[in-house]
C-alpha cells in the first residue's frame, strides 16, 4: 500500500480521536478504511480515481468475506 495511504489513515485516526470519537469506532474506521485504500492498491486504481462502482464492489466483497466468517462460526458452535 502506498506511504501516502498510510499517512491518510492516520490522519483519519487523528481527526477522530481530536472529535473525541469512541476509541473503539476509531479504531474499526480505521481498520475498515485501510481494507479499502489496500483493496484499490491491489487493483492499482488511484484513490481520487475510485467510482461509486468501486465502493459497491469493495462492499460486496467485504459481505461476501463477513458472511463466510460468520457462517463458518456458526458451523463451530452449532
Amino acid at each position: 500500500m502506498p506511504k501516502d495511504y498510510k499517512a491518510l489513515v492516520e490522519r483519519l485516526r487523528e481527526t477522530l480521536t481530536s472529535q473525541r470519537y469512541n476509541p473503539v469506532a476509531v479504531h474499526n474506521y480505521c481498520r475498515n478504511a485501510d481494507y479499502f485504500l489496500r483493496y484499490l492498491a491491489e487493483r492499482q486504481i488511484p484513490l481520487e480515481a475510485a467510482t461509486s462502482t468501486e465502493v459497491a464492489d469493495y462492499l460486496h466483497l467485504a459481505v461476501r468475506q463477513f458472511r463466510k466468517r460468520t457462517d463458518a462460526r456458526l458451523h463451530v458452535i452449532g
